[in-house]
């Protein structure tokens, strides 16, 4: 079953990532992946019980032709208040916004296409996303010995 969102043919989904937003325990939002053919974008649904996802949403689309992100981005690497394996994973604010770090591909037209980037995403509500800095913050083409660690992987 192909699930659309305003005229987006998502054929196939990946990285839910459940969390909370800081002051609101009764409302859960689960990121998600969406790949239409072509490229990924990440979206949002909301729950009051874990098992039933309604007013999915754009959280995240690609970045402008020539950037890193522009054949996709995948929100779920959050910044959340703790990391104690019992802890609800509520966002952590910072300066007024809460951070993600997100996979990302400069090229469009296939499924993971080499190389993969980092990015740095923030957002004022936790629901839409955008990308924080122009660069990525992690590549093969990075100073230092990344590009060496992923040669030929």
């Amino acid at each position: 079953e192909i699930l659309a969102y305003q005229g987006i043919d998502i054929i196939m989904t990946d990285v839910p990532t459940v969390f909370q937003l800081p002051g609101n325990n009764d409302l859960f939002f689960m990121s998600f992946v969406g790949f239409d053919g072509d490229g990924y974008q990440s979206f949002i649904a909301e729950s009051n019980d874990l098992l039933r996802w309604e007013n999915i949403r754009l959280a995240m689309s690609y970045g402008e032709v020539g950037s890193f992100d522009h054949g996709g981005v995948v929100l779920g690497a959050y910044l959340y208040e703790s990391y104690d394996i019992s802890a609800p994973r509520v966002l952590k604010r910072v300066d007024g916004k809460f951070f993600s770090l997100y996979g990302a591909y400069a090229k469009k037209g296939t499924y993971e296409p080499d190389p993969g980037f980092q990015g740095l995403a923030s957002s004022e509500d936790g629901l839409v996303w955008k990308r924080e800095i122009d660069e990525s913050i992690l590549s093969i083409f990075s100073p230092g010995v990344v590009g060496k660690w992923e040669k030929d992987r």
